[in-house]
C-alpha cells in the first residue's frame, strides 16, 4: 500500500511545485492537498495520512495550538513544516514533535535531501537548526510546556494511577490513542516507566499541591 502525503498550502502554485518534486523522486507515495485550515482539520480525521507537509501560515497566529490540535486528531501523523524562511519558531516547533522544518527558498537539491531523510529516517533537521536549538533551549522552563494539551491530560491521569482503559473512557478516546500519547510524553520527558514518571513529577512539583 502506498504511503499517503497531504500537502496543506494556501497557494496552488506551491502545491503544484511540491507535488511535481515529490513525484519525480518519490513516486511510491500518494499525494493529496488542501488549501485552508478548516479543510485540513476535516481530512486528517477522515483519512489516515502518513505525512503532512504544511505551510506555517495555514495555522494563523496561533500556530502551536493549531499544530497540537492536528497531532491530537491524528497522533501518528508525521508533520513537516514548510515556511518562507528561517524564524524563531523552529525550536518551539521541534518541541511539538514536528519531524522536519523546510524552507521555500531551499534549492531543489536541499529539498531532495530533506525529503529523502524524512522518508527514510523519519525526520530532517539541518545542522544549523539543531545547533541553534541546543544552544537556546531554556533548561529552566516548566517541563510540561513541551507536551500537547492531550498529552498533559494523560500525564495527570497517569500520576493519579489511571490505567489506559480508564483514561480512554475519561477522555473519550481510543485506548490506542492513549497509548500513543503516553509513549510520546515519555519520550519528551525522557521517562522509561510509570515509576520514573511519578518520581519525576514529585521531584518537579514537590512544593505544590500537585505533589503525590
Amino acid at each position: 500500500m502506498k504511503k499517503k502525503i497531504l500537502i496543506a498550502d494556501s497557494l496552488p502554485i506551491v502545491v503544484i511545485g511540491l507535488t511535481t518534486l515529490l513525484k519525480s523522486t518519490h513516486s511510491v507515495f500518494s499525494i493529496e492537498s488542501v488549501h485552508t485550515l478548516r479543510d485540513l482539520l476535516e481530512v486528517v480525521v477522515e483519512k489516515p495520512y502518513d505525512y503532512l507537509i504544511v505551510d506555517l501560515h495555514i495555522f494563523g497566529a496561533d500556530s502551536k495550538s493549531n499544530l497540537r490540535m492536528i497531532k491530537d486528531l491524528n497522533p501518528d501523523l508525521k508533520v513537516a513544516i514548510f515556511m518562507d524562511s528561517k524564524n524563531h519558531l523552529e525550536g518551539e516547533l521541534m518541541l511539538e514533535e514536528v519531524v522536519a522544518c523546510l524552507y521555500k527558498d531551499n534549492s531543489r537539491e536541499d529539498l531532495d535531501t530533506a525529503f529523502t531523510s524524512l522518508f527514510t529516517q523519519g525526520y530532517y533537521y539541518s545542522q544549523e537548526l539543531l545547533y541553534h536549538f541546543l544552544q537556546t533551549k531554556n533548561k529552566g522552563e516548566n517541563p510540561l510546556t513541551c507536551l500537547s494539551e492531550r498529552e498533559r491530560e494523560v500525564y495527570f491521569h497517569l500520576i493519579r494511577g489511571g490505567g489506559v482503559l480508564e483514561i480512554a473512557n475519561a477522555l473519550g478516546v481510543a485506548q490506542s490513542s492513549v497509548s500513543t500519547f503516553k509513549k510520546r510524553l515519555f519520550k519528551k520527558l525522557h521517562i522509561n516507566s510509570l515509576v520514573e514518571l511519578i518520581q519525576f513529577h514529585n521531584h518537579k512539583y514537590k512544593q505544590s499541591s500537585l505533589y503525590f
